[in-house]
């Protein structure tokens, strides 16, 4: 038993005989939301990442596409007043999201907004959509926040990543002797989330980046063992990691830092050895 009727495989199914629409079409005359009573509608499948995505369909394929993403708890059908309001004038995908509506559930249990978003732009690739307009409510909207992130950043990230690794190795050229960059596994290939160095009088290196308007951190200043959290679990000490939470120092670092602004930072830390 189903509660809504959907598409019984990739064929669509037209639903506009159904009791639903009937029953749509009343309320939305009820309540007086304008619709074109001749539109199309139906439920659709796709599939997508290895799964088996159910959404509807409203309007003229020719029309501005427009993507619903619906809140956590419900499904597609949270838009269909709203679908058809916008049918006459749009294309409307409304999608029932992974575990929701007639969509079927992630057998990883993965329901996270990086899940989601990598979906929705599954979704758009897979459907053909050029440039949509997005509406999502509640948690739809944050996997539309999401997906805007990850189309934004993914094409860039292997070029920042790479401005990274050169501003660190920039760093390793520069610094002063006595500033000393993490050793890196000669397998590894590190991104570098962070520029750390180990340092022998913190106080002293961080006086001078004060001094000259360089920001810095410490990543971080008590060492896992000895916080509260774990504290059950410190059965004894670790003196290598009590000794570097001493010394640490994160330098700036991100994809725009330029090889003049690295040396700028090897030259403050410099001066602070004098």
């Amino acid at each position: 038993m189903f509660l809504n009727e959907f598409a019984e495989d990739l064929a669509p199914r037209d639903m506009r005989p159904s009791a639903e629409f009937a029953s749509l079409l009343q309320s939305a005359g009820e309540l007086g939301i304008p619709h074109e009573p001749a539109v199309r509608y139906v439920s659709r499948q796709a599939v997508l990442r290895c799964m088996r995505f159910h959404f509807t369909e409203w309007g003229d394929p020719a029309a501005p596409p427009v993507v619903l993403l619906h809140g956590g708890n419900q499904s597609s059908h949270s838009w269909d007043l709203v679908s058809l309001h916008l049918s006459d004038r749009f294309h409307v995908y409304a999608l029932d999201q992974r575990g929701h509506g007639d969509t079927e559930w992630s057998r990883e249990l993965d329901y996270s907004m990086e899940a989601m978003a990598a979906d929705l732009l599954a979704f758009i690739a897979d459907q053909g959509i050029e440039r949509p307009i997005v509406f999502g409510h509640s948690m739809g909207g944050r996997v539309t926040l999401q997906a805007a992130l990850l189309e934004v950043k993914l094409p860039k990230l292997d070029a920042a990543n790479q401005a990274r690794a050169a501003a660190v190795q920039r760093y390793r050229e520069e610094l002063p002797a006595w500033c000393v960059p993490l050793a890196v596994h000669p397998a590894a290939e590190p991104v570098y989330h962070l520029a750390v160095v180990q340092v022998p009088d913190r106080t002293a290196a961080t006086r001078a980046l004060d001094d000259a308007e360089v920001g810095w951190g410490v990543h971080y200043p008590v060492p896992c063992h000895l916080q509260p959290a774990f504290a059950a679990y410190a059965t004894e000490p670790l003196p290598v990691a009590e000794a570097a939470a001493t010394r640490i120092l994160s330098l700036p670092l991100h994809p725009a830092l330029t090889a003049g602004q690295v040396g700028d930072v090897c030259t403050v830390l410099g001066h602070a050895d004098a």
